[in-house]
């Protein structure tokens, strides 16, 4: 698999990581999209005063990276409580904690928190009533999420890419209609903050088309991974493996499946490539094989794409 390829399927895959958060000059900005599609963009919060708050579809609010300035909790609620057409939320502001959402929300579907300091979500998280898709990359102390995300029945899209979980957080298996689901820890290699073992429970999130897991002390997995047979992409990086999970073989819908990072031993992962019935990408990477074990490799793949 050429670079030029790789670099397009890394593009989509982290599209919500790096194209949400725009740079800017500013130590703050503030960019709304009002409901006839006008855009309104300023640096003074006072600005908000002349805003219709019945009339902003799209929120953006971001702080320059670098910037200490955290967005008041005022300012938060406001957002969160009184913009009642408001579809789309993206903060990323050095902010500690989420307000209280005080009323049922039947508008906003897309929550992102990327580049915050979270710990956690209030309870009353579950007001959002028909969020789809919820965003919290790089929090690199967030640690639980409340029990109240299941009462989500609408979600779609998790993202929770390094966080600091010491367990799985088993709440996610209570929401049966996500179809994408982002987990990790921070890459340390003398194993802190990662998650050391993985609920057996993927039968209850059978609806999910993406899946990553990187950056935990996963050595094999669960069994009911082979439930997830509308899965297309499969992240595996930054684990423990040792060789080609059995599970991973017949899933009928996949075509990406990465494992780099993993310390595998060669000869038991070469014997471990037989009976697999699907065909696409393998990521490789990072796993101390050399030139010509990776074209041995490749020789014992023809329906794959090997990129190491």
């Amino acid at each position: 698999m050429n670079k030029f390829m790789f670099l397009i399927v890394a593009l989509l895959f982290f599209y919500d990581a790096q194209a949400q958060i725009e740079p800017t000059l500013a130590a703050k900005s503030f960019r709304l999209t009002m409901l006839d599609n006008q855009i309104v963009s300023f640096n003074d919060i006072d600005q908000l005063k002349n805003i219709d708050y019945n009339a902003v579809r799209e929120a953006k609010l971001q702080a320059q990276p670098g910037s200490k300035e955290i967005l008041n909790q005022e300012i938060l609620s406001l957002f969160l409580n009184e913009m009642p057409k408001l579809q789309k939320l993206s903060i990323s502001h050095n902010i500690t904690v989420i307000p209280e959402i005080i009323h049922q929300n039947t508008s906003l579907k897309t929550l992102e928190l990327a580049y915050n300091d979270l710990k956690t979500l209030p309870e009353s998280l579950s007001n959002l009533k028909v969020l789809e898709e919820l965003s919290l990359l790089q929090n690199p102390h967030f640690e639980q999420l409340p029990q109240s995300l299941s009462a989500l029945k609408n979600l779609k899209y998790l993202s929770l890419l390094v966080t600091n979980f010491k367990e799985f957080p088993t709440v996610i298996f209570e929401i049966p209609s996500l179809e994408t689901l982002l987990i990790s820890g921070h890459f340390n290699r003398d194993g802190s903050n990662r998650i050391l073992a993985i609920p057996d429970l993927f039968q209850q999130v059978s609806q999910l088309k993406t899946l990553n897991i990187s950056n935990t002390e996963l050595s094999e997995l669960p069994s009911s991974i082979v439930s997830l047979t509308k899965l297309s992409e499969l992240y595996l990086d930054g684990n423990k493996l040792l060789v080609f999970p059995y599970t991973v073989k017949k899933l009928p819908k996949l075509e990406v499946f990465g494992m780099s990072n993993n310390p595998l031993d060669f000869q038991a992962y070469k014997k471990s490539l037989k009976g697999i019935s699907w065909r696409g990408l393998l990521y490789l990477a990072d796993v101390g094989f050399t030139q010509s074990q990776y074209e041995e490799l490749q020789a014992l793949l023809p329906k794959h794409d090997l990129y190491y």
